[in-house]
């Protein structure tokens, strides 16, 4: 019996090589952010891919200095931020 290919629902640019803007950003932002020593940085930014929706993720740090260090990191960036804040449900 015949099996049908499996197709994924949307093609994913994992295998092209991107290049430009993207390059020397992540480096930039982390020794910015370096700054704010209390917290821990996780950076999400691959230059390779397409797109990033969450580049930055911020921890240990009150709100209000997490959200200064990250509107500021973004003036570093070549494309437009914005700051998410994480809600939390408690079931």
């Amino acid at each position: 019996m015949l099996i049908p290919k499996q197709n994924p629902k949307y093609r994913y640019p994992h295998l092209v090589k991107y290049e430009g803007k993207a390059k020397g950003n992540k480096e930039v932002i982390r020794k910015f952010l370096k700054k704010f020593k209390a917290g821990q940085v996780k950076t999400n930014i691959f230059p390779h891919l397409a797109k990033t929706k969450k580049p930055l993720e911020v921890k240990g740090l009150p709100k209000e200095v997490a959200y200064q260090a990250l509107t500021a990191a973004s003036y570093k960036l070549p494309v437009q931020c914005k700051v998410v804040k994480k809600t939390t449900t408690d079931i």
